[in-house]
């Protein structure tokens, strides 16, 4: 099978242009309501002289916030049964459907806010100078830490993308519920798997009070092997969950659409 016969370029970029028109009134109210939020906020503090780097904090703001709700927009279409037929019909695989939403909603968004917000940092300075005399720190896209903020992004939305391709409505509130459920079940294994482990240092679910005081004592003393053990083991863990959790979400949310699909 030839690559172009699975993934073809021309087609992804016109259903990525397709998917921009066909939301284009949605994109220029949110970008008109942060860009004007930008600018009252850009403006107080400039004139009370709080802290210049305002704009990198709008900037992960607006990031987070609008990506999960850029996300539930760009999925809603295949739970409508009057478009989603029209969607499942357009002339590309549906590979090629998911992974054009997939970069819309991560690199697109991303790329797209740090232009955006650079320019509305721009205005609102330019504003800020003419009228107080005092400006805040341009948005700089390039700093390593803004860098680390697109990357908690990826991951961040990679369960409320799942959950746009899962949910048919109230997918955001179904999908935070979906996340506590999953973590409380998490919590509550680990809970399991440590009772069993010290079986006779347990009364019921509750760790006994000799325990808790080794447990502290152990923890106290940074020299302990356990504590080198567990903290090995906790990074190990968040490295499994920076690069396993977007593509493991990635992966569900596929083979979610193309069920849907049939």
């Amino acid at each position: 099978m030839r690559f172009g016969s699975f993934l073809s370029i021309n087609r992804l970029l016109l259903l990525t242009r397709n998917t921009l028109i066909l939301n284009r009134s949605q994109l220029l109210v949110l970008a008109a309501t942060a860009g004007a939020i930008g600018l009252i906020i850009s403006a107080f503090n400039a004139f009370g002289g709080d802290g210049p780097a305002i704009h990198q904090k709008l900037f992960v703001l607006l990031l987070l916030i609008g990506g999960v709700i850029i996300s539930g927009r760009l999925f809603r279409d295949i739970h409508r049964p009057t478009r989603a037929t029209a969607w499942f019909m357009t002339p590309a695989s549906i590979s090629e459907k998911f992974i054009s939403l997939l970069l819309l909603s991560t690199i697109g968004f991303i790329v797209g806010t740090a232009a955006f917000w650079f320019l509305v940092s721009l205005v609102s300075e330019g504003l800020n100078y003419l009228l107080f005399k005092h400006t805040n720190n341009l948005f700089n896209p390039f700093e390593i830490r803004m860098f680390k903020f697109m990357g908690l992004y990826i991951i961040l939305q990679a369960p409320f993308l799942l959950g746009a391709v899962y949910f048919k409505k109230m997918t955001f509130s179904k999908t935070v519920l979906s996340l506590g459920l999953y973590f409380i079940a998490l919590l509550a294994a680990a809970l399991m798997v440590v009772k069993l482990i010290f079986w006779n240092d347990f009364e019921g679910l509750v760790p006994s009070y000799e325990f808790l005081s080794r447990f502290m004592d152990t923890v106290g003393s940074r020299d302990s092997s356990t504590v080198r053990f567990f903290e090995g083991l906790m990074v190990s863990l968040k490295w499994v969950f920076r690069l396993a959790m977007a593509p493991l979400c990635w992966v569900i949310a596929f083979y979610r659409l193309k069920e849907t699909e049939v």
